[in-house]
């Protein structure tokens, strides 16, 4: 896709531009890759997957799983990547060809190597391989994703938040498929997980206080 300046310049603030600019420049910005649109991660005070593409009426789409981001605003995390682009669109590469020529195995070698190092995948491909007729593993799964070992302070709170979205989306996707008794089970349970692990969360505005030391899980 392309890009210029002055389309990046339209679509964010002076503060926010300037700090993608630093972002772009200090190499923040991983390696790309091209479907639709491009996507990348880019590095601030977390990792970010940062997406840009094209709507059909021609607009510059954007996503970014920062918090400022997930709010709809087109963040300095987007505003790097649109830069880097712009600046050399040459170096976004599409890995798709690459991956549909190798066969199963190897495929599965990058999966588990990726989810070996990303929570959110391997809570993904946890939930999903666990047996509906196992309930006790999912209410495990739920568990560890939904209650902390101890505070998640804010700049960790949106990782948080998408590992437990990933066992979520099990859950909905258990309904689909008929189990509505246990997804109502489940449900439940999670509700009680939440409860337990409310308050060792950083809700990003500082209404929650700070938790008493801990020896282990929230009680």
């Amino acid at each position: 896709m392309r890009l210029d300046d002055g389309e990046v310049q339209r679509m964010a603030d002076p503060r926010t531009l300037q700090r993608g600019r630093e972002y772009a420049l200090g190499g923040a910005v991983g390696r790309g890759h091209v479907a639709d649109g491009v996507c990348a991660t880019v590095i601030g005070s977390d990792r970010y997957a940062v997406e840009l593409d094209r709507e059909p009426d021609g607009r510059l789409g954007f996503r970014c799983s920062c918090p400022v981001g997930a709010s709809g605003a087109f963040c300095k995390h987007c505003v790097a990547l649109a830069l880097v682009v712009s600046e050399a669109p040459h170096t976004v590469t599409d890995p798709r060809r690459y991956l549909e020529g190798l066969g199963q195995d190897d495929l599965i070698e990058i999966i588990l190597d990726a989810a070996g190092r990303d929570e959110v995948l391997h809570t993904r491909l946890a939930a999903a391989a666990t047996d509906p007729d196992s309930p006790e593993a999912l209410r495990s799964i739920l568990f560890d994703a939904i209650v902390p070992s101890g505070f998640v302070p804010y700049r960790e709170a949106f990782g948080y938040t998408q590992v437990v979205d990933a066992v979520l989306d099990r859950v909905e996707a258990l309904l689909d498929a008929g189990y509505a008794e246990l997804v109502v089970e489940l449900t439940e349970y999670a509700v009680d997980c939440a409860e337990r692990a409310v308050e060792f969360v950083d809700d990003a505005d500082g209404l929650w206080p700070a938790p008493a030391e801990t020896d282990g899980r929230p009680r």
